[in-house]
Formats: structure tokens, sequence, C-alpha cells
């Protein structure tokens, strides 16, 4: 069980970092037990930003194999030793990390204290099977090489074999050279006006408008990037929603009829932004695109909590129109040429850019406004 949880973490550290996690993890459970706060915290990683969790899940399966040893009397003593060792080294780090958690990061991992559960168990059963101290046995040197090798290949496989979750990196020059695209042009001014969709602090220091199309995969993966940015700095951040439907019906500066449920989609969310539901709206249609059509959105409306009469009664009505054919001039106006196009404090950003990216970003962001 171990293992497994281990492997789940691991699994959920890339997907966030690789904007393919999704906007709910299943053990986000409200603003202190958040998974996502924890796995995106520097805290989270161990050497050269490989996960801790990578590495639990080498540690378990060592422990494993070394119990496995200790089954055979000839090995029985010193195996055993090193299994008791293991479990109350998981457990004493595991506790500490129960200390970050609270005092430092300020948000549990369900499925990191399952693991400390688990440690503890298992330190219990080592300790009934009462090791021996090395003052009746010293320990046999050869033996122990052997079986901290098993403990450092196992470490060694886990770590490099989780990697596969992990999705192609950009080289250093090609990082650099997008980071330094987005500053190399003067901030523009967009409007970000309280009546517009949003999530985040009004009062961030750090506001990203959002030039979107529902129907739009890569609009869709930069949400989810986007959602895991939003994670990372939740006091920082605050993400302004603006439509951009490539469907010439509500864009008029779409260059083609791509998108042809977008227009609905998009006077969806300012329908439930009246109602204080669109942040949930948001998701549901990015979670489900593969499955937008006609009248589907008024099904998903309805199971965020909208209320489905003032719904209707609002997608039919002029104003609604009017907002979505306003952002969409507005995005124009602003040279907006595909989707999805976000502002970053005024600094344009073209495309689904991968999480590390918009992390150096803001935190540059962050750095000019300290000095001010």
């Amino acid at each position: 069980m171990g293992v497994g949880f281990a492997v789940s973490l691991t699994q959920h550290f890339y997907g966030l970092r690789n904007g393919t996690a999704g906007f709910k993890s299943y053990c986000n459970l409200g603003g202190s037990i958040n998974c996502d706060v924890v796995s995106l915290s520097t805290y989270s990683e161990l050497i050269g930003g490989l996960p801790l969790s990578s590495f639990a899940a080498g540690w378990f399966i060592a422990l494993f194999l070394i119990t496995l040893v200790a089954r055979n009397p000839f090995w029985r003593r010193d195996a055993l030793r090193i299994v008791w060792g293991m479990t109350a080294f998981s457990v004493a780090w595991g506790l500490a990390y129960l200390v970050l958690m609270a005092t430092v990061i300020k948000a549990y991992c369900l499925s990191c204290m399952a693991i400390d559960v688990i440690s503890i168990t298992a330190f219990v059963l080592a300790t009934s099977l009462k090791p021996e101290g090395f003052t009746v046995h010293k320990p046999d040197i050869p033996k122990w090489k052997w079986l901290f090798g098993v403990i450092g290949t196992c470490l060694i496989v886990a770590v490099l074999g989780l990697r596969a979750f992990e999705a192609e990196k950009m080289s250093r020059a090609t990082t650099e050279a997008l980071i330094n695209a987005v500053f190399e042009n003067p901030p523009v001014a967009v409007s970000v006006s309280d009546d517009l969709p949003s999530f985040g602090p009004k009062d961030a220091p750090i506001t990203i408008v959002e030039f979107s199309d529902f129907q739009c995969p890569f609009c869709r993966l930069a949400a989810m990037t986007l959602n895991t940015v939003a994670s990372r700095y939740p006091d920082k951040v605050r993400v302004v929603f603006r439509n951009f439907p490539l469907y010439s019906a509500c864009n008029s500066a779409s260059a083609a009829d791509i998108h042809p449920f977008a227009c609905e989609a998009a006077h969806a969310v300012v329908c439930a932004n009246q109602q204080n539901k669109f942040h949930e709206l948001y998701e549901v249609m990015f979670e489900k695109q593969a499955d937008l059509k006609t009248g589907r959105t008024a099904e998903w409306a309805a199971m965020v909590g909208v209320d489905a009469t003032k719904f209707k009664d609002c997608m039919a009505m002029p104003a609604t129109q009017l907002a979505v054919a306003q952002d969409t001039e507005d995005g124009a106006a602003l040279g907006i040429r595909s989707t999805p196009t976000f502002f970053v404090n005024g600094y344009k950003v073209e495309g689904a850019y991968p999480y590390d990216i918009w992390v150096a970003v803001i935190e540059r962001l962050l750095k000019n406004e300290a000095r001010r």
C-alpha cells in the first residue's frame, strides 16, 4: 500500500507540472486539506526537482524485499535490524513532515498522512519481531553492504522509472528564450474590472488576463496549468477570464469557424458569473471539453448549482451576447490572433506555456514588485 500511495503522489506531482492533473485532486477537500498545495511546495522535492514521493516508493519496495530476505534464518538477524531501522526512519521523517505541513506549508496531504499510518504500522510490526541490538551480535558487514545495495538500487530504479510521468522538458535555451520573449515588449493596458469573471484575490500583485475558447484543446491544457499556478500562489495571483471563441457567430475577429459550440459556452460562463458560479462552470467545461455540444452547458450549469430558470433567461438576453462581443473586440484590439493568449500584468503570453515558464515569469514580476 505504501508503494501505491507513493506512486500516486508521484503521478500527481508530475501531472500538476505537466498541466494534466485536472482541476480537482481526489484529496483536495478544502483550504487546509489540499494535496495540490503540498505537492507544489518546494518541500515536495528532494534532489534536483525530483519528487520526494518517488524516493518513498523505492524505500517501500526495498523494505518489502528486505523483509522477504529476513525470512531466511541465515539473514534474519541483520535483515530484521535493517527493517526496524528503515521503519523507524520512516516514522521520524513522516512526523517531521507533518510538523512542516502544519507550520510552514499550512496544508495537509491525505495521501502523505496515509503513508505515515503505513509507516507507523510497519514500525510496530518490526518492533514486535524483537530485532537484536548490536551489543548482542555485531553486524555482519558483508550482509549489510549487500542489503544497503538493495536499498540504493530500489531508490534509483523507482526514481528514474517514475520519471516516465514527467513530460519532456524544453532545453534551457528554449526556456530562457520563451521567458525573455514575454518581457521583450512593454506591458499594455488590459481591462480587469471587478465585474469580469475572475478567481483569486482582487488585490493580488499579479493579474493574469486569460483570453480563451472552451472548445480549444490548447486552452484546456493552459487552463489546467494556470490552475496549478494559482494553487502555488493563492495570495499573489488573480486570473481574469475573457472570452475569445473561434467562431464568427459571436466573434467577428475570428478568421475561421472551427469551434461551433464555443459561442454557447462563452455565453454560459457569462451567465454563470452573474450567479457567482463562474469558476465552477469554467472548470467543468474544460474538464468535459470533449462532451461539449448544444444544450450541454445548461446541464453542467445546473450541476454546479446555477439556477436553471435564471440561466435560461440570461442565455437569451442581448446583454449576454454583448458581453461576449465586448471580450472579443477587446481581444482583437490587443492583437490576439490565437487562443489561448494571456496578459500577465500587461505582458503578453501567447500559447499554452509549461508550468516552469509560468513560475519563472511570475517570480520575475514579484521581484520587480518587491523593488518598487
